[in-house]
């Protein structure tokens, strides 16, 4: 269980909520309250990923991943770090961790990435629009509450 929190931390800040690491578009995305293409996001996500792969060897080990959740690789926790709170747990781990060996791969953490933005995308038209980010971020709270 220890190793799956810390894995976790790091899903939470690829997704639409987070991966702040995307400095291109100050005045766009979701740190702005604008829309964000597929692309945008898969990019925002290899630039976590990059962030956090300390080692460089292309997976993201419990070691890093729990580096990066108590102060962030070489300083603060990234922007968007949501750490493991609500949307996090477990079971985010499992879904993502696909061949369950306890780290992420790049295409592990890319796929995770884009199954949320692919959830978040109500009409499908490859940008979430802040009115689409509010509407998941509610059925989420939602699903939680009814979970309780």
């Amino acid at each position: 269980m220890r190793k799956k929190i810390p894995l976790t931390l790091a899903l939470c800040a690829a997704t639409l909520g987070g991966a702040a690491a995307a400095h291109a578009a100050p005045d766009a995305g979701p740190q702005r309250g604008g829309p964000v293409s597929r692309a945008e996001s898969l990019a925002r996500a290899d630039r976590m990923f990059d962030m956090l792969d300390t080692d460089r060897d292309g997976t993201l080990s419990p070691a890093e991943l729990a580096a990066a959740a108590s102060r962030g690789p070489g300083g603060p926790p990234p922007a968007g770090f949501r750490g493991s709170g609500p949307g996090g747990g477990p079971d985010m781990l499992a879904k993502a961790d696909s061949n369950k060996d306890g780290a992420l791969s790049r295409a592990e953490f890319e796929a995770s990435t884009l199954a949320r933005f692919d959830a978040t995308d109500a009409n499908h038209d490859g940008t979430v629009t802040p009115d689409e980010r509010r509407a998941a971020m509610e059925e989420r709270r939602a699903e939680r509450a009814a979970g309780e």
